[in-house]
């Protein structure tokens, strides 16, 4: 099935979770990606990191906290979905709840500069994916889901209308912004 092609406005911002691996029993995810699956999940998130930094789009870094203890993954990500380490300027927030907005300022931000529009990849868990969808429908966001970049099973299961593949998103972008 092919998908129907989009553009993703200038005011797309790619939010990429750094969250717990997919075998941290603190997860307690059973669909959580596979160490095959999850391979192919960490290099499509490469690739969508790679153009959105050479297209010089806004990114933000969500590092979510395992186990309930509050403690965020650091770098090095020993063994967690990390598609690339945050380059000198990037913007890194600290989420140590399951919702990416609650306690980071994440929502302040993006109004203020004017980013309406998200992309989410990265290692989210299902009811981390559930938790930021719901927090940025409510809040009026404009949400995509890269559904083969992101380390879970629920990714697939959301919205069709939001679901996208990789290739897709990377279509989306305009060249020589």
């Amino acid at each position: 099935m092919t998908e129907t092609r989009f553009y993703l406005p200038e005011t797309a911002v790619l939010l990429l979770v750094d969250g717990p691996a997919a075998d941290d029993p603190a997860t307690d995810d059973p669909g959580m990606a596979d160490g095959r699956e999850m391979a192919a999940v960490r290099a499509n998130a490469a690739r969508l990191l790679a153009r959105w930094r050479d297209q010089r789009r806004p990114l933000i870094h969500i590092r979510q906290g395992t186990g309930g203890t509050g403690a965020a993954c650091a770098p090095p990500c020993a063994g967690e979905l990390c598609a690339g380490e945050p380059c000198a300027g990037e913007i890194v927030l600290e989420a140590h709840a399951a919702d990416a907005f609650e306690g980071t300022g994440l929502r302040a931000r993006l109004r203020r500069e004017g980013l309406n529009c998200l992309v989410l990849a990265g290692g989210f868990t299902k009811g981390s994916l559930a938790a930021t969808l719901g927090a940025a429908d409510k809040s009026g966001f404009e949400t995509y889901v890269v559904k083969d970049a992101a380390g879970t099973h629920a990714a697939a299961d959301t919205d069709c209308a939001t679901a996208r593949a990789t290739d897709a998103i990377l279509a989306a972008c305009r060249c020589g912004r």
